[in-house]
């Protein structure tokens, strides 16, 4: 059952579909940052899956990446609130399953799962609705299945004042495709615990900063992002 309204971050999405699925395969934290950490802790995974679902699917590109990985089109589920993303996902990719379902709230056939991911989703939730989407994700998979995501570390949305890194709080944001948006401010020991509480068996937390890679590509970037450590948190789970 859906909640009573969709979150804020949906409407914003809908709004801005056309800009972030333009956006999203540019992205160059996507290329040099989150891409790579997604190869390094699922490398097995990718090999062994079967059913496989992706959480905020948004356009497309976690999907796309698993296709390409050896992951089966068919195997494949994406999950979005925003019909808009969702339309331009199934044009680019018709042989995956793509749902229009709230993932605070999730209710699909499938309770078998062996792999659930989410890419930079999981900011744009508050507590309790974070706390809910662990719930259902655990809920929708099978034993021993892996979760996997990643999302904004706090080093990054605190702007150097360590003096907030406590205090959880919701922050408006310009985001790289210079539109509006929220986030949700929270230390890195908030996503370890609601994902111990939904009942996962953390396996490995990576605080992800910017490589070399991105020095050679872009100094001036490097230098404004090196300054913060991190910039993501990556979580690999299990259900056990």
């Amino acid at each position: 059952m859906a909640l009573a309204h969709p979150s804020e971050s949906i409407q914003l999405f809908e709004q801005q579909a056309a800009e972030f699925a333009a956006f999203a395969p540019r992205s160059w934290t996507w290329r040099l940052v989150e891409r790579p950490a997604f190869d390094f802790h699922l490398k097995d995974a990718y090999a062994t899956a079967g059913r496989v679902l992706d959480l905020g699917c948004g356009s497309g590109r976690i999907t796309e990446l698993l296709a390409r990985r050896s992951v089966l089109p068919r195997q494949i589920t994406g999950v979005d609130g925003s019909e808009r993303l969702l339309g331009i996902a199934r044009r680019e990719q018709p042989d995956v399953a793509f749902v229009r379902q709230d993932i605070r709230c999730l209710d699909l056939p499938a309770r078998d799962f062996s792999l659930v991911t989410a890419h930079m989703v999981f900011q744009a939730l508050p507590d309790y609705e974070l706390q809910a989407t662990l719930r259902g994700a655990y809920e929708h998979m099978a034993p021993g299945g892996i979760l996997f995501f990643i999302t904004t570390h706090p080093l990054r949305q605190i702007e150097g004042d360590a003096s907030l890194y406590l205090k959880r709080r919701r922050i408006p944001i310009t985001t790289p495709w210079d539109m509006s948006n929220v986030n949700f401010v929270r230390p890195v020991s908030d996503y370890v615990n609601y994902t111990a509480s939904a009942g996962f068996r953390i396996d490995y937390v990576d605080e992800l900063g910017v490589s070399e890679a991105v020095r050679a590509e872009c100094p001036a970037r490097y230098a404004r992002h090196a300054q913060f450590g991190a910039i993501r948190i990556a979580i690999k789970a299990c259900k056990q």
